[in-house]
């Protein structure tokens, strides 16, 4: 027994001394909003019970607040000088003003506003020496959001010559190289689903056309500036060497997608089960016999005009359900209604009273939904929701409609729809099933391939594609290259007709001449 007990210590000993000679110093850096430092810092754990050090870059307005766990983790603090950069976003685009008031063309113009206040915020935050507190921590892999707005700091890892990974949601074929078509996949930022008629290809077209544009007229030259001493590289270079592009999102909750072998898609990183609730939700959630709704906006919006919340409310009560809302606004029903500025999401969707979640269809709250089986009707806002509400609708797990001018009537009806018809129910719940058997834990799955690629690099998966220039990736020189020998052989041809033309026409002039 005694011998047992040794042999046993001793294989603790050895596994534990093997794991401290694995272990690496990562440091992850999300795009500075909360939701994306949320989600780098649970895989950042997840990592960490691996037996690795990890760092996570979190802006000082962030690093100094409640509403993120940083427990299990070590902190790089940045952007003393930048203030709070979510209220700084919301300020300088004016996203939720601009969407009730239906404006259009300035809807597009701030999308241009937000790229632009990105690149000078990453630029301002390189400029400030975030590269020499990263290079402090001596850092062995660098994991970067994989969303469009903080690719530049992509040049840190190149300047210190550290391998890269990329973590996010935006599933972006361009900047991963992967081969696509525009007529069956889908972007990200439309309304259109996999299955789509020519005016849906026609804007898919575009859309892609915009994405492999954009970066070629606003990319900043970073290499130049921040790492001259290394060999010229386009941020868009650097990112496509990247060692694992980890996504969040599957075929569950999105349409199939074409990848690559270092592209995984691990599910919905955010999701977890539900825990007990405290008062006042959970006497509210208990006494509500007949069922609840939870009506969201997330973080960007939980202070709605007063006609949305008063076309809601009604529109929901009309089922006999209680009600939840996360809002500033005060409840006109006591009994009926809660609000709150904040509510515990995932664990009144995992209780047994919800019936439906009324959402802006982030993709966090898109996959708690998912997870717990809840049907979602979706009143999308802008970005990646309206794409997400069309998925929704279009995998049978929800209803959709524009807030702003649907009828309360019209309203009732789709939340009747939702709550009485069976078959969304029975479609999300479904798909729910297969979520926890696919994918038992994308927290970790997404840290068991960060940790693969640290040890055995990502270079055995990494696609031709990747490695090439964009130019030929595009294949641009070949249609060049067919453009110029078509145009040659036009010019040869027409040149040869006009040559047998012009001596058919002197030969007709010459017995012409001689007949006379």
């Amino acid at each position: 027994m005694i011998g047992i007990n040794v042999l046993t210590l001793i294989s603790l000993i050895f596994n534990l001394s093997k794991n401290l000679s694995n272990a690496k110093v990562v440091v992850f850096f999300p795009a500075p909003g909360a939701s994306h430092v949320r989600s780098h810092t649970n895989i950042a754990r997840a990592l960490a019970d691996l037996g690795h050090e990890t760092w996570v870059c979190i802006p000082e307005y962030l690093a100094n607040s409640t509403r993120i766990n940083t427990s299990g983790i070590k902190i790089i603090n940045y952007g003393q000088s930048l203030g709070n950069i979510e209220e700084q976003v919301w300020e300088r685009t004016k996203f939720p003003e601009i969407f009730f008031e239906n404006k259009t063309n300035s809807m597009v113009n701030a999308m241009i506003n937000i790229l632009t206040y990105f690149d000078q915020l990453s630029m301002t935050i390189l400029i400030e020496g975030l590269s020499d507190k990263v290079k402090e921590v001596k850092p062995d892999f660098f994991v970067l959001d994989g969303g469009p707005f903080v690719k530049i700091i992509s040049t840190i890892s190149y300047k210190l010559g550290i391998p890269l990974g990329v973590l996010g949601t935006f599933h972006d074929v361009v900047s991963y190289r992967i081969p696509f078509s525009p007529a069956a996949t889908p972007l990200q930022l439309s309304d259109v689903s996999d299955e789509m008629n020519f005016w849906g290809r026609l804007q898919s077209f575009l859309g892609y056309l915009v994405l492999i544009i954009q970066p070629k007229i606003m990319e900043p030259d970073t290499v130049s500036v921040f790492a001259p001493e290394k060999p010229y590289k386009t941020v868009s270079e650097i990112v496509a060497n990247a060692e694992i592009f980890i996504v969040e999102l599957d075929p569950l909750i999105d349409y199939p997608r074409p990848s690559l072998p270092n592209v995984k898609l691990v599910g919905g990183m955010a999701v977890k089960e539900a825990k007990s609730l405290k008062d006042p939700f959970k006497t509210f959630m208990e006494n509500s016999n007949n069922g609840v709704i939870i009506v969201t906006f997330g973080s960007s919006l939980f202070n709605i005009p007063d006609y949305i919340f008063h076309k809601i409310n009604p529109a929901c009560k009309m089922t006999g359900m209680n009600i939840i809302w996360r809002s500033e606004n005060p409840t006109p029903d006591a009994t009926r209604i809660l609000t709150r500025e904040w509510v515990p999401q995932n664990d009144i969707l995992g209780h047994k009273n919800t019936k439906l979640f009324i959402s802006h269809c982030g993709k966090n709250g898109q996959y708690e939904a998912l997870y717990h089986g809840i049907p979602i009707l979706c009143l999308p806002l802008f970005g990646d929701q309206l794409y997400n509400a069309e998925t929704t609708r279009a995998k049978g797990y929800g209803l959709k409609a524009d807030m702003r001018f649907i009828p309360v009537d019209e309203l009732s009806d789709l939340v009747r729809e939702l709550v009485t018809n069976s078959t969304y129910k029975e479609n999300i719940a479904k798909a729910s099933k297969m979520f926890h058997l696919l994918y038992k834990s994308p927290r970790k799955e997404a840290a068991f391939w960060l940790d693969h690629v640290m040890e055995f690099g990502g270079g055995y998966m990494r696609a031709a594609s990747q490695k090439m220039p964009f130019y030929q990736f595009l294949m641009l020189d070949v249609f060049a290259f067919l453009l110029f020998t078509m145009s040659l052989t036009l010019v040869f041809w027409s040149f040869l007709i006009y040559a047998l033309c012009r001596c058919l026409l002197c030969k007709s002039g010459k017995t012409k001449t001689k007949s006379e």
